[in-house]
């Protein structure tokens, strides 16, 4: 329960459809089983309830880390609310994408975070930081390969 957030890349030739019917993007994808980040034949991200913290670290939300005067690059990955009525969704295009995996990969050295080999949770700060560094494996796998990312928050 609650609201969530969920990405996937989208292949260019689906991004104009999916511009005008955002419920397509949520379809566009063969296998039923596309959200599951183990099992889609294309890469996903789900950061479950952690997308308002990691706003707060990124500067686009309240939170954690509280007000921030900078909007870092990355949050364009998680801008965005829903009120749990209506669910928030968005396309980045490719260089949108790249600015974000390289603005995560410069976050994770300046707070001399190291990204993590497991996603084992022994704090609620651990739980935020394994969903950002998540994150960043999904937009760092997906930089410069001219795929798109949809995402929904709701």
């Amino acid at each position: 329960m609650g609201i969530r957030y969920f990405a996937k890349a989208v292949t260019a030739d689906r991004v104009e459809r999916a511009r005008h019917d955002p419920m397509y993007s949520v379809c566009c994808c063969p296998d039923e089983d596309y959200w599951d980040e183990r099992t889609s034949p294309v890469p996903t991200l789900d950061l479950d309830k952690a997308w308002r913290e990691i706003q707060s670290l990124l500067g686009c939300g309240r939170g954690w880390a509280g007000d921030r005067a900078e909007v870092r690059p990355a949050a364009e990955l998680v801008r965005g609310y829903s009120n749990g009525m209506d669910t928030y969704r968005r396309l980045l295009a490719p260089d949108e994408v790249e600015h974000a995996a390289s603005d995560l990969e410069l976050f994770f050295q300046q707070t001399g975070r190291t990204p993590r080999d497991d996603d084992t949770l022994s704090s609620d700060f651990d739980y935020v930081e394994t969903h950002l560094d998540r994150a960043r494996r999904f937009a760092s796998g997906l930089a410069g390969t001219g795929l798109w990312v949809y995402y929904s928050i709701g």
